[in-house]
C-alpha cells in the first residue's frame, strides 16, 4: 500500500512538472511574440518594464494628431508656395507651350526637345483644357500635385502596416526642393508622386501576391516612367528586390512574370532612344564630364539647403532603416513571412536604389541640378517610413526633431518660396543651352519659336507667359 500511495505522488508531481514546464514555455513564447510582433509597441532601447509602462491608446492618439497636424502643415506651406509663386518661368513656359500647341501630334512630334516622356505635357493638355490658362489655375496645378504626394503617403501607411504617415511628410512635405520644384509646371513632381506610389503598390504585392495587384504595380511603373525619366533608375531597383524576395519564397511563376514586366518597361522607352539619334548632333554640345563629388554634392544640397544637419539625417536614418529592415525581417521571417518580407525587400530596395541613382545621373553626363534628385528623396523616404515606422516611439521623435528642423530652414530661405527672381549674369554653359535651343526653333519645324535677350534665355514669343518672368 506505501509503494503504490508513493508511485502515486510521484505522477502526480511529474504531471505538475511538465503542465509547468509548459505554461512557462507558452508564456515565454508570447511575450516574445508580442514584443517583436507588434502587440508590445516599444522602442529596442527601452526596458520591457518601459515599454510596459506605455499605454497604447494615449501612444496611438498621439500619432493620429501628429500625422494630421503634420499633413495640415504641409498644406499650408503649398498654398503659401502657389500664392506667392509668382509667374512662370523659363522652363515652365517649355512645358505649357508644348502642351497647348495646337495638335497632340504636334506634341508627339516635339517631344524630343523636352525633358519629359509624353505622358506629362498630356497631363497638362488635359489639365489646362479643362481649367484654363490662367496663373491661378496653373498654379493649383503645382498644388494638386503637392497634395497628391500626401495622399499617397497615407495611402502607402494605411495599406502596408496599418500605420500612419509620419517621416514622409516631415522628410519630404517640408524640403524646399519638394516646395519648389515639386510645384513647378515641370514634371518632377507627378514623377516623384507616381514612382512613390509604384514602391507601395510593389510593397503590397511583396507580402501578398495577387492578380490585380501586379496589375496595379505594372500600370504605376510605365506610369512613373512616361511622366519623368529619373524613375527608369528607380523601378529596376523594385524589381529586383521583388525577384530575390521571389526566389528566396521558391515561387519561380512569379519571379518569371516579374522578369516580363521588367521587359516590357524596358521596351517602353524604346521610341526615346529612336529619338535620340535624330537630335544628338546638338545634344553632344550640352553634355561633359560628371565627377562623384558634384552629384553628391547637389544631392546634399538637395537634401536639405540650407541646413548642414539636414543630409546627415537623411543618411542617419537611411542607415539605420536597412539595419532595422534586415533585423526585424528575419526574426519574423519563421513566424509571420507576410510581415517580414516587405521589410526585406524594402532594405534591400534601400541598398540599392541611391547607387544604381547616381550610376544613372553619371552616365547622362549633364550638369547635376539639385531638381534631379526630388524623385530620389521620395523614393528613399517611402522606404524610411515602412521600416522606422515599426518603432513609433522613435518615429515620432524623429518628426519632431524634422519639423523643428525644416520650419528653420524654410524661415532662412523664405526666399525660395517667392516668384524667381533673375540672376544678374549668366554661365557660359547657360548661354550655350541658349544658343541650341535657339538653333532648334530655327532650324526645325516646331512652332515653339524662340529669341533671345539680354540675360541670355529663351523664352516663347508671342506668349502671355513673357511678361513678368523677368520684370
Amino acid at each position: 500500500m506505501k509503494a503504490a500511495r508513493t508511485a502515486r505522488a510521484r505522477l502526480r508531481s511529474s504531471a505538475w512538472v511538465k503542465v509547468d514546464r509548459r505554461r512557462l514555455i507558452n508564456t515565454y513564447s508570447h511575450s516574445r511574440n508580442c514584443f517583436f510582433h507588434g502587440t508590445i509597441r516599444r522602442s529596442p532601447f527601452q526596458s520591457h518594464s518601459q515599454g510596459a509602462n506605455v499605454n497604447p491608446k494615449i501612444l496611438k492618439a498621439a500619432e493620429w494628431i501628429v500625422a494630421i497636424l503634420l499633413s495640415a502643415l504641409v498644406l499650408f506651406l503649398l498654398f503659401v508656395r502657389a500664392t506667392h509663386a509668382g509667374a512662370l518661368w523659363r522652363d515652365e513656359c517649355d512645358s505649357l507651350e508644348l502642351a497647348r500647341l495646337p495638335a497632340f501630334a504636334d506634341i508627339v512630334h516635339n517631344l524630343k526637345f523636352t525633358s519629359f516622356p509624353i505622358l506629362f505635357p498630356t497631363t497638362v493638355r488635359v489639365f489646362t483644357t479643362l481649367f484654363g490658362t490662367s496663373d491661378i489655375t496653373l498654379r493649383a496645378f503645382g498644388f494638386l500635385v503637392g497634395a497628391a504626394l500626401l495622399a499617397v503617403a497615407w495611402f502607402n501607411a494605411r495599406g502596408i502596416s496599418r500605420d500612419l504617415p509620419l517621416l514622409l511628410p516631415a522628410l519630404v512635405g517640408l524640403n524646399i526642393t519638394f516646395l519648389t520644384v515639386g510645384t513647378w509646371i515641370r514634371g518632377y513632381g507627378l514623377g516623384s508622386v507616381l514612382v512613390t506610389l509604384a514602391f507601395g503598390l510593389t510593397a503590397r504585392f511583396v507580402a501578398r501576391p495577387t492578380l490585380l495587384r501586379l496589375l496595379a504595380m505594372f500600370l504605376c511603373y510605365i506610369a512613373s516612367m512616361q511622366a519623368l525619366y529619373f524613375p527608369a533608375a528607380l523601378v529596376p531597383s523594385l524589381l529586383l528586390a521583388a525577384f530575390a524576395i521571389s526566389l528566396s519564397r521558391r515561387k519561380f511563376k512569379l519571379a518569371l512574370t516579374l522578369c516580363v514586366v521588367a521587359a516590357i518597361c524596358a521596351l517602353s522607352y524604346v521610341p526615346k532612344i529612336l529619338t535620340y539619334f535624330e537630335i544628338r548632333d546638338w545634344v553632344q554640345a550640352l553634355r561633359r564630364a560628371t565627377t562623384p563629388s558634384e552629384l553628391w554634392r547637389e544631392f546634399l544640397v538637395a537634401c536639405g539647403e540650407p541646413a548642414r544637419i539636414a543630409p546627415w539625417i537623411w543618411l542617419a536614418l537611411l542607415t539605420m532603416s536597412i539595419l532595422a529592415g534586415v533585423w526585424i525581417g528575419f526574426r519574423r521571417q519563421r513566424n509571420e513571412p507576410d510581415k517580414a518580407n516587405p521589410l526585406l525587400f524594402t532594405a534591400l530596395v534601400l541598398v540599392l536604389a541611391l547607387p544604381m541613382y547616381f550610376v544613372f545621373l553619371w552616365t547622362l553626363h549633364n550638369i547635376p541640378e539639385t531638381r534631379y534628385y526630388l524623385a530620389l528623396l521620395c523614393f528613399l523616404a517611402a522606404g524610411i517610413e515602412l521600416i522606422v515606422g515599426q518603432f513609433r516611439e522613435f518615429a515620432l521623435a524623429g518628426v519632431s526633431t524634422s519639423v523643428d528642423l525644416r520650419l528653420t530652414t524654410i524661415a532662412n530661405a523664405r526666399w525660395h518660396m517667392g516668384p524667381r527672381k533673375p540672376s544678374g549674369s549668366t554661365t557660359s554653359t547657360s548661354a550655350l543651352s541658349t544658343s541650341c535651343w535657339a538653333f532648334c526653333a530655327r532650324t526645325s519645324p516646331s512652332p515653339l519659336n524662340c529669341y533671345m535677350d539680354k540675360a541670355s534665355a529663351w523664352i516663347p514669343y508671342g506668349s502671355r507667359l513673357h511678361r513678368t518672368i523677368f520684370d
